[in-house]
């Protein structure tokens, strides 16, 4: 089938726009679903298309591009898609000069890049993606002077970065996904002078950083997750005094934390969800100068450090799902703190009265602590307190006596609380806003109880039920599914 160039009527969508300095180019995107004409090799073939500057082939059965695709000279953006046959790229690859953007997505046949890669002088992403047979990059790789935004995902048996990847001098974006056979990072690594943000995530095989790793110089965001085989970070670690974000999320073997991580100056958000092998956290936690945000969801560590309230600058701390037996005496110096969740914390006992102590927390949240049994009487001066869930705590029997000075309170949640009288919720007094109250009724002589203090109290003329403050009215009673009951208290 003979190639034609897609009109500026029919197919406008697919254009560029070009810019006012380049008023007199002609860009084109050519989309090819049958390429035997480039097969061919061609010279005349390709010289005919000399103006073109986007090139998408896909799903076609092509082998392999000619050697005179180089010849291409004004083309600047390349997407191969699902060109399953193709094993390789010509030599002239390189010789695009002016090619910016290079998308390869599903070449499953494609083995390597050739050695004149590192010649594209101008290019700026590279996103080589579903590669399976991919093992290796070029030694060329590290000349990509340009390269600003590197993409690897899914290939499967690519086992090594090249040495040379350290030269990589304008790399700002790295993201290495599901690259199940990669094994290690290459030493020079840490001389990537550019890099601000780096993905290296579900690489299983993936078992050690290079000592390099700390010398990222300008490096910002960390997402290290799911690499099941890592077991330490290196010691150069907390030489990342740009680092802001740093997710090690579900390295379930990684054992510890660097002890001096609280040299990490510009860390704000820290993330260690379901690092089920750290049972410790470091002191040096605690003097992290600027952190707001810590997640230690699913951890084994049993307990916090004692010094954690020196972190006045943290505003969320989430536990769920941890083996906290207890919080530290010092979380009420937690000035800062505006959201705490303790889910499903079922090891967790008791809340030490300093909680009452935080002045800006919004919400706290304790659903499935199975074992709390009472809460203490600082909770009322919770003056800033929004939201409370204490869904599933089926141990807790009362609330305590300060509970009606929460002033702020909009939501409270007990669904499942079976060891808690609905009187005892029903009877929480002098809210200066309006609330609402989430819980279950699981016993039928818990619907007796309610229908019974319902039908007493309907004829007051106070309000609905006088258990509640004569400055407090019921406007809103619902049953459904015969087991859950939602009141909402408006002044």
């Amino acid at each position: 089938m003979a190639l034609k160039r897609p009109s500026s009527s029919s197919d406008s969508d697919r254009k560029r726009t070009c810019s006012s300095t380049k008023a007199q180019q002609i860009e084109m995107c050519l989309f090819l679903d049958r390429v035997m004409p480039l097969s061919t090799g061609r010279t005349h073939t390709i010289k005919s298309m000399s103006a073109l500057a986007m090139l998408a082939i896909t799903h076609c059965s092509l082998i392999r591009l000619p050697d005179s695709f180089g010849l291409l000279p004004v083309l600047e953006d390349i997407s191969l898609y699902q060109c399953f046959s193709l094993t390789c790229l010509p030599d002239s690859f390189g010789t695009l000069s002016i090619l910016r953007v290079l998308i390869i997505t599903r070449c499953d046949n494609l083995t390597c890049l050739p050695d004149s890669f590192g010649a594209l002088s101008t290019l700026q992403t590279l996103s080589i993606t579903m590669c399976d047979n991919l093992t290796c990059l070029p030694d060329s790789f590290g000349a990509l002077s340009t390269l600003r935004t590197l993409s690897i995902t899914r290939c499967d048996k690519l086992t090594c970065l090249p040495d040379s990847f350290g030269s990589l001098s304008v790399l700002k974006k790295l993201s290495i996904y599901k690259c199940d056979a990669l094994a290690c990072l290459p030493d020079s690594f840490g001389l990537l002078p550019a890099l601000k943000k780096l993905a290296i995530e579900e690489c299983q095989m993936l078992v050690c950083l290079p000592d390099s790793f700390g010398l990222l110089p300008v490096l910002k965001e960390l997402y290290i997750t799911s690499c099941s085989l890592l077991t330490d970070l290196p010691a150069s670690f907390i030489s990342l005094s740009t680092l802001k974000k740093l997710d090690l999320g579900w390295c379930s073997k990684l054992r510890c934390l660097p002890h001096s991580i609280g040299s990490l100056c510009s860390l704000k958000k820290l993330a260690l969800d379901g690092c089920f092998s750290i049972e410790k956290l470091p002191d040096s936690l605690c003097l992290l100068p600027v952190i707001s945000e810590i997640h230690i969801n699913g951890c084994n560590a049993v307990c916090l450090p004692k010094s954690f309230g020196l972190l006045t600058t943290l505003k969320k701390l989430s536990l769920m799902s941890s083996r906290l037996k207890c919080l530290p005496d010092s979380i009420g110096a937690l000035l800062a703190l505006e959201e705490l969740d303790l889910d499903y914390c079922d090891r967790l006992r008791r809340l030490p009265d300093s909680i009452g102590c935080l002045p800006v927390l919004k919400k706290l949240m304790m659903q499935g602590c199975y074992l709390v049994t009472c809460l203490p009487e600082s909770l009322g001066s919770l003056s800033a307190l929004e939201f409370l869930d204490l869904k599933d705590c089926c141990r807790l029997t009362h609330l305590p006596n300060s509970f009606d000075s929460l002033c702020a309170l909009t939501k409270f949640a007990t669904g499942g609380c079976t060891s808690l009288s609905i009187a005892t919720v029903l009877t929480a007094r002098r809210f200066h806003h309006e609330l609402s109250v989430w819980f279950t009724i699981s016993e039928p002589y818990c619907i007796n109880e309610t229908e019974s203090i319902m039908q007493r109290e309907r004829s007051s003329s106070d309000s609905f039920l006088s258990l509640l403050a004569r400055d407090i009215s019921v406007t809103c009673l619902s049953l459904y599914m015969r087991c859950h009951v939602q009141l909402t208290y408006r002044k």
